[in-house]
């Protein structure tokens, strides 16, 4: 099979048009067809060469974008040429049986991933590009708490109609108490 980078200017605009764009892609492929239709070798090379198939070059320029406004500068692939573009978590906060990691991007902003435990349900998502952007670590820390929290109360009202034990609501209370220190921390008092 030919990288798409070889293929012939019609064998081009045929694997564009018979790929089938999600929603968040279709910007890149009409950028990518204009620029086929205006020979723009710049920005075919830019697109060309973000992967080996039209998949590839759709998926891997869409995550370089986002990847962009992180810090990132250059494309980072897998061993597979996919983009590949990994946090460094900089702080990890448990709480009871869910947890809260914070990651730095190379821009200096910071991200928040959430993992969740309601009982037997739960949830959550690792830090990445794709996440709201934060100024600092604290800010980052808020959200991740709020959110926790959001889900917690959700867990107490879906609760009330579980019967399979998903929301338990020892430990949904357990978080809910934990949040609460974590966000008023106490303040200890001295005697002179």
């Amino acid at each position: 099979m030919k990288k798409f980078k070889d293929l012939s200017r019609e064998e081009k605009i045929d694997e564009a048009l018979n790929y089938r764009a999600w929603r968040h892609y279709r910007n890149i492929k009409a950028r990518y067809l204009i620029a086929l239709r205006n020979n723009d070798i710049t920005t075919l090379e830019y697109f060309e060469n973000m992967g080996g198939h039209f998949r590839q070059i759709i998926e891997n320029t869409y995550e370089f974008e986002r990847a962009k406004l992180c810090g990132f500068t250059e494309p980072i692939y897998d061993e597979f040429d996919w983009a590949s573009y990994r946090l460094d978590i900089v702080k990890e906060i448990e709480v009871c049986k869910s947890r809260i990691r914070i990651a730095k991007t190379p821009s200096g902003k910071f991200v928040c991933g959430v993992d969740h435990s309601t009982g037997n349900a739960g949830g959550g998502w690792y830090p990445s590009i794709y996440d709201k952007l934060h100024n600092t670590e604290k800010e980052a820390c808020e959200y991740g708490l709020e959110y926790l929290r959001s889900v917690m109360i959700n867990g107490i009202e879906a609760g009330k109609t579980d019967s399979c034990g998903n929301y338990n609501s020892k430990l949904i209370n357990d978080t809910l108490r934990e949040i609460k220190k974590l966000r008023n921390p106490c303040v200890q008092l001295e005697l002179f």
